[in-house]
Formats: C-alpha cells, structure tokens, sequence
C-alpha cells in the first residue's frame, strides 16, 4: 500500500471532472507528500444527484467514491484585486473564474491547484471503507491492535483505522 489522498468534491464539480470539463481542483492546502501521487474523488452527499456518461444504472454518485486520478503537479494560485466588483474569466482548468477562486481562498491569500491526470472514473462506485485512515502494523491478525473494535460478546466487529467519514477536505488514506 502506498501513501494516497481522498478529496471530498461536492457533485457539481464531480460531474465537471467525470466529464473531462474540469482538469485542476482547486484547494486551500495541499498534502506533504510530492507529486505525483493518487488522488479518490469521495463525491459528497449534497446537491443535486450526480449523473455521468460513466454511471447510468440504478443509483447515483453521491456519498460514494466514484473514482481516482494521478495528481501530477500542484500550481499556486493566488488572486489579489481591490475591485469588489472584479467578475474575471475562469482560470484554465479549474472551472471557476477569478472572483470565485479569490472568493473561496480570499483576496490575496495562496491557494493550490491540482492536476488531475490519468483519470479513472470507475464503472461501480467504491464505499469510504475501502479506504484506511493510515497502514495497518496487523493486517495479518486483525484484531490484534488498540485500533481494534469489539462487540458485546467480544468477537472482532471493525478497526477505527477504516474511513468511516469523508474527509472535511481532504486526508490521507491507505487503499485496502
């Protein structure tokens, strides 16, 4: 297992990447980890239900992880204006014009934009499960650890390690 980020990208924009309209996510940090490396779009759960070309069966994409990418670089944006009124173009790839992206990171503050490359919309959505918060030291016994959770008559039940929330913005995981 290597090192990875799950992204919580509301449906929108999710809908923008799937459909190839959207190639830089735009985000007020990055991870410590240099590109390149792997990226899980968590579609979150408000909005509109997301449909794509990719996904036309019985449900939707939201609250599901519909898919990864290859982070291959990471641009800083920043965008400082004292118009108030400053309307702007979108800023390539991003989907977002100036004034939305100074809006989100504030005016004259850095922000970050990853390129997403090597896009990989997958045909059934993945559950956050899937997904560890970090490696585990006893995938081969699990149980064995302080990360274990029990039930009432003391079998196994889950590990605390799985992602059980999406993250606010993004985290780092580990794929099982």
């Amino acid at each position: 297992m290597s090192t990875a980020v799950m992204l919580s990208i509301h449906p929108e924009w999710c809908a923008k990447i799937a459909n190839g309209e959207k190639t830089v996510e735009v985000r007020r940090t990055r991870p410590k980890i240099a590109p390149p490396f792997m990226c899980y779009i968590y579609c979150t759960k408000g909005g509109e239900a997301v449909w794509t070309k990719h996904y036309e069966r019985d449900g939707y994409l939201n609250g599901k992880v519909i898919g990864e990418f290859v982070c291959d670089r990471i641009y800083d944006i920043m965008i400082s204006c004292s118009d108030p009124n400053m309307r702007g173009i979108p800023f390539l790839g991003t989907g977002m014009s100036d004034r939305e992206i100074m809006d989100y990171h504030g005016n004259g503050k850095t922000g970050y934009g990853w390129h997403i490359s090597d896009l990989v919309i997958y045909d059934t959505p993945r559950e956050l499960n899937e997904f560890m918060k970090k490696p585990c030291d006893y995938a081969a016994s699990c149980g064995a650890c302080n990360h274990a959770e029990f039930d009432e008559n003391g079998n196994f039940a889950d590990c605390e390690l799985y992602l059980k929330r999406p993250p606010q913005s993004w985290c780092y995981v580990e794929e099982l």
